[in-house]
C-alpha cells in the first residue's frame, strides 16, 4: 500500500509504512520510497557497506537489507523478508534520507532544531552531547521542534538560509525521558533490544512550517549556561564537523557534490550565527540553557 507523507520540506510516496511522518493529501510528489531490487551482492559480508556511483547511492545493513538512491533522491528499498516497517524506517529515515536530501541540494546536519520567536535554533554536537535532551527540553518550555536528528538547511529565493520541519518522533533516554515530561509525547515500541533510545511521537509540539535560520548551536558541556560566538574559519569548521554528509567518506564527498557542500558550508558561515553553547552538566540545570536562549533569538523581523 502506497502512502503519501509530508516531510523535509517535500511530498513523499512511500511503500514503506512511516508513522513518525505527517500524512499529506494526494498531489505532486517530490521523492518515492519503494519496495524492490538493489543490486547489492557486492556489499553483502559485512554489517555496513556502501557504494556510491556518480549519479546514485547504495547502502547496505547486513540486519535490514539495501536501499539505492537515485540522483533526484528516489529511495528503493530492498528488505530482507518478514523485517518490520518500523526497523527498516530506522536507517531510511536517517542515513538513506539524509543522502536522498543532499541529493536534492540540501545542506544537512546531524542536528535537533526547534522554533523559538518563528525563527529555527540549531543544536549540533558529538554524541551524547545532549542534542536531543536539549531540543526536548525546549520542547517542554513551550516551543515547537523541528528536527531531532536531520537537519536539511536550503536557501529560499532570497538567498535565506532556511530549514523544513523533519518528523514528529524525539529519542531520549530513559533518564532524559522520566526528567523531560513531555505532555504531548505518545511513547512508541522499542525497535530492536540493541538501540537504547526510547522514541515518543509528538503532535501539537512538532512545528509544521518553514523556518528562516536564526543560529546555530555546538553543544559542550560546561558549568554554567553560556554562548560563546565563533568566528570566521571556526564557524565553518563546525559546519563541516557536524554535517552529515562526511560519515559517508571521500567515496560520496568529492568532486561536484564536495565542492557544492563546501560553498553551503561557508554562505551558512557568513550568514548565520554559529556559536559554543556550554550546557551545564545535570539534567535538572537544562532549564538555564531554556532561559537563556530565549533572551537571545528575537522575534522575527526584530535585530538581535
Amino acid at each position: 500500500m502506497t502512502r503519501i507523507y509530508r516531510a523535509f520540506g517535500l511530498t513523499l510516496s512511500s511503500d514503506i509504512f512511516l508513522p513518525e511522518l505527517v500524512p499529506s493529501p494526494q498531489g505532486a510528489i517530490d521523492l518515492t520510497i519503494r519496495r524492490g531490487p538493489v543490486a547489492a551482492d557486492h556489499l553483502t559480508g559485512q554489517n555496513f557497506a556502501q557504494d556510491f556511483g556518480d549519479d546514485h547511492a547504495v547502502l547496505y545493513w547486513k540486519t535490514v537489507g539495501a536501499f539505492h538512491i537515485d540522483a533526484q533522491g528516489n529511495i528503493t528499498v530492498d528488505a530482507f523478508p518478514n523485517l518490520s516497517d518500523d526497523l527498516i524506517a530506522f536507517p531510511l529515515l536517517g542515513p538513506v534520507m539524509a543522502i536522498a536530501l543532499q541529493y536534492r541540494g540540501a545542506f544537512v546536519l546531524h542536528a535537533g532544531a526547534v522554533s523559538i520567536n518563528d525563527q529555527a535554533v540549531v543544536f549540533m554536537g558529538d554524541k551524547m552531547a545532549g542534542k536531543s535532551t536539549t531540543t526536548a527540553a525546549f520542547v517542554r518550555a513551550g516551543h515547537k521542534m523541528l528536527s531531532d536528528d536531520l537537519a536539511p538547511i536550503r536557501f529560499d529565493t532570497a538567498g535565506q538560509p532556511v530549514i523544513a520541519p523533519a518528523f514528529a518522533q524525539v529519542k531520549l533516554s530513559d533518564d532524559a525521558r522520566q526528567a523531560i515530561a513531555l505532555s504531548d509525547a505518545v511513547a512508541r515500541p522499542d525497535v530492536h533490544e540493541v538501540i537504547e533510545k526510547k522514541r515518543q511521537l509528538l503532535s501539537s509540539a512538532f512545528e509544521n512550517r518553514t523556518m528562516p535560520l536564526a543560529a546555530l548551536y555546538v553543544l559542550e558541556r560546561g558549568t554554567q549556561a553560556q554562548i560563546t560566538t565563533l568566528q570566521g574559519q571556526n564557524a565553518l569548521a563546525m559546519l563541516l564537523r557536524f554535517a552529515y554528509a562526511p560519515r559517508f567518506g571521500t567515496d560520496f564527498l568529492s568532486g561536484p557534490v564536495a565542492k557544492r557542500h563546501f560553498e553551503m558550508a561557508a554562505s551558512l558561515a557568513r550568514q548565520v550565527p554559529v556559536c559554543i553553547l556550554q550546557v551545564p552538566t545535570g539534567l535538572d540545570k537544562l532549564h538555564q540553557v531554556v532561559d537563556l536562549l530565549q533572551t537571545r533569538v528575537p522575534k522575527r523581523g526584530q535585530v538581535a
